[in-house]
């Protein structure tokens, strides 16, 4: 189901008008949805429920990756949408 979250927010991206909403403000108010798959992943691949600023960031990084995979399909990116990449190094 999350991942089907995640398309959603591609196909908003690619389909709704730029000029009608900010793209990354609307990942913002809804990263929390789309995270939590990654965030229990996180969680128990590090046995403990505190994780680290490292951590959360590369909980986002994995959510941006699943988001420019469909994008790149259409051509775009990310950045395309004025949502700056993440830093892919952190994903092993």
């Amino acid at each position: 189901m999350l991942s089907k979250l995640k398309q959603l927010f591609a196909f908003i991206l690619l389909f709704y008008d730029p000029k009608e909403f900010d793209a990354f403000k609307l990942l913002k108010n809804y990263i929390n949805n789309l995270n939590e798959d990654y965030l229990y992943q996180q969680k128990q691949h590090k046995e403990t429920e505190n994780l680290s600023n490292v951590d959360y960031k590369i909980v986002i990084t994995k959510i941006l990756i699943d988001i420019e995979k469909y994008l790149i399909f259409y051509n775009k990116i990310l950045s395309d949408f004025s949502i700056i990449r993440s830093d892919y190094s952190l994903i092993k």
